[in-house]
């Protein structure tokens, strides 16, 4: 019996050792970081990995910021893996990544770099706009006003024209000087009372052409004006 007690204090004694040796070894820790592995998942979402410069068994975890140079901090979090995936990323804007790794309450150097979105790892990569979206629509009986909303912030590669085309209406609006690149107000002029109109819509910016937004609008006869969105 004294020998069990005296095998079960011996071994006790040895876990806690083993348990204080190892605290120690992660209290110096090395938190070196390699630089970042950037891989484009898509036009707009990109996935970054990195690894310590010595990899340890002690726990560590990672503390990324994402800046945004117009926007500011995009974001800031703390991840257990030494991998993960950004969406936030607009095109023809630069970005810069801090990372560093944490152990405890020890905190590794940090890592930087700034970032664009690449075509084929050397260019900037101009990316159109997707479809523009109908926000208000306002059919009177020889004209038509509407507001369309575009991707603002998500993409800011230069807007250069707003295009309305049909067989009976083709309007462009120009948005240099556009002062919420989120909104565009169009009006179309001149039209016939109680007439159908078939149109495209779509957005340009330095990477070309957006798919268009299909449209048929029924103006009313002279007596019927119509707020219809």
């Amino acid at each position: 019996m004294i020998f069990r007690i005296f095998l079960f204090l011996l071994l006790t004694c040895l876990v806690l050792l083993e348990q204080v040796y190892e605290d120690d070894d992660c209290d110096s820790v090395d938190l070196r970081l390699a630089n970042f592995l950037f891989i484009t998942e898509s036009n707009k979402t990109m996935t970054i990995s990195w690894r310590l410069i010595n990899q340890t068994d002690c726990p560590v975890a990672f503390h990324l910021t994402v800046v945004d140079t117009e926007l500011g901090v995009v974001e800031d979090v703390i991840l257990d893996d030494n991998s993960t995936s950004l969406a936030s990323f607009s095109p023809c804007t630069e970005h810069h990544l801090t990372l560093r790794a944490i152990s405890k309450d020890v905190e590794g150097p940090n890592v930087t770099a700034a970032i664009w979105i690449l075509d084929r790892g050397k260019y900037l990569k101009h990316i159109v706009m997707e479809a523009p979206i109908l926000k208000t629509l306002e059919v009177k009986a020889t004209s038509i006003n509407m507001t369309w909303t575009l991707e603002g912030n998500a993409n800011r590669c230069l807007l250069k024209t707003f295009h309305v085309q049909g067989p009976y209406v083709n309007v462009t609006v120009p948005l240099q000087d556009l002062e919420d690149k989120a909104v565009v107000s169009v009006q179309l002029q001149s039209l016939k009372p109680n007439s159908m109109y078939y149109f495209n819509v779509t957005v340009e910016n330095s990477g070309g052409v957006s798919p268009a937004t299909q449209m048929a609008v029924q103006t009313p006869e002279l007596s019927d004006n119509r707020l219809l969105w």
